[in-house]
């Protein structure tokens, strides 16, 4: 799959974008989208991303669909940090333009975790990991 991604054209990368943002589309099919893109390593996914993530939640009064549109933007921006060794300077002002813009807090949350992984090299995911077993231990401590 990563290969096929890497071998992904800008216009098909376009075509992504625009199905992963389009809120008729099955949500599987949306969250693929965006994931192929994480895996392109391509300028034109780290912009689309970059895009994705900044969308601002729905105004809806379902909890279910804001967490989704909530995941679904986690998602793109855990799909940039997968690009920093491929354009460090791209990803990074990606990251940050979500950190100033982005006005959901736990957005906000992905994006600076993304930043300590492209300095660290520390996947977000590792990153969540740490972060669940130091609260595991301050449960068991009590």
């Amino acid at each position: 799959l990563e290969e096929s991604a890497r071998e992904l054209t800008d216009e098909e990368l376009r075509w992504l974008e625009s199905q992963a943002v389009d809120i008729r589309n099955d949500a599987d099919a949306r969250f693929f989208a965006a994931y192929l893109m994480g895996l392109s390593h391509r300028q034109a996914s780290v912009e689309a991303l970059g895009r994705i993530a900044l969308l601002p939640l729905p105004a809806s009064k379902n909890p279910r669909i804001i967490e989704q549109e909530r995941a679904f933007r986690a998602s793109a921006v855990e799909g940039l940090s997968l690009s920093c060794k491929s354009f460090p300077n791209a990803v990074k002002d990606a990251l940050l333009d979500i950190v100033s813009r982005q006005t959901d807090e736990f957005l906000r949350d992905r994006a600076n975790r993304g930043l300590y992984a492209c300095q660290t090299g520390k996947s977000i995911e590792a990153q969540d990991l740490e972060a669940l077993k130091r609260l595991q231990s301050r449960g068991a401590g009590e």
